[in-house]
């Protein structure tokens, strides 16, 4: 059975701090879109409130840290905001691409939708991505 240490974790999520994780790219997204193991970029649906920008690029990851049984590292915050115009959406989470497009992963805001309908809105996101060796 192959064991990985923290310290193994730690070391991986190093070398994607300046590497992979800088390819990725976080977007916003609304609709009933429940994220699966094989889910891929055209089932969600991209945001679409006044002032969406779209895709964030991904280039500021903290320095990895153990917490607990697994090594993590945050993004720092991402931020949308609503310019106040005509259109009104429900974010349901946020999603990550790929230079490629390719849906890496998703996540469902675990407090429930939040409105974007007039120019004091803001959708805040620090991601994180930790690794955990299971056995």
């Amino acid at each position: 059975m192959l064991i990985q240490t923290l310290l193994g974790d730690l070391s991986i999520l190093t070398s994607l701090r300046t590497g992979w994780l800088h390819s990725l790219r976080a977007g916003l997204w609304s609709g009933a879109f429940e994220p699966r193991h094989d889910s891929t970029i055209g089932e969600l649906g991209p945001a679409s409130f006044s002032g969406y920008s779209g895709l964030r690029d991904m280039i500021t990851w903290n320095t990895p840290v153990i917490t607990g049984s697994r090594a993590v590292m945050q993004h720092g915050e991402l931020l949308w905001h609503h310019d106040g115009g005509p259109d009104v959406d429900m974010v349901a989470g946020y999603y990550v691409v790929d230079t490629d497009g390719t849906l890496v992963w998703a996540e469902v805001r675990s407090a429930g939708p939040v409105l974007m309908q007039s120019a004091t809105d803001v959708y805040r996101l620090v991601p994180a991505y930790t690794i955990r060796s299971e056995f």
